[in-house]
């Protein structure tokens, strides 16, 4: 995240998003579990 490069390290960056996805509803965690498989293939 280039804006941020300067705030933020990388793995600050990561354990903000890794908080978010905690918060996500099942529904949230299995949609985006769908999503990432989808395109990986």
């Amino acid at each position: 995240m280039p804006a941020f490069s300067e705030v933020l390290t990388d793995e600050q960056i990561t354990q903000v998003l890794e908080y978010i996805k905690s918060t996500w509803t099942k529904r949230a965690k299995a949609y985006q579990a769908a999503r990432a498989h989808a395109d990986s293939q």
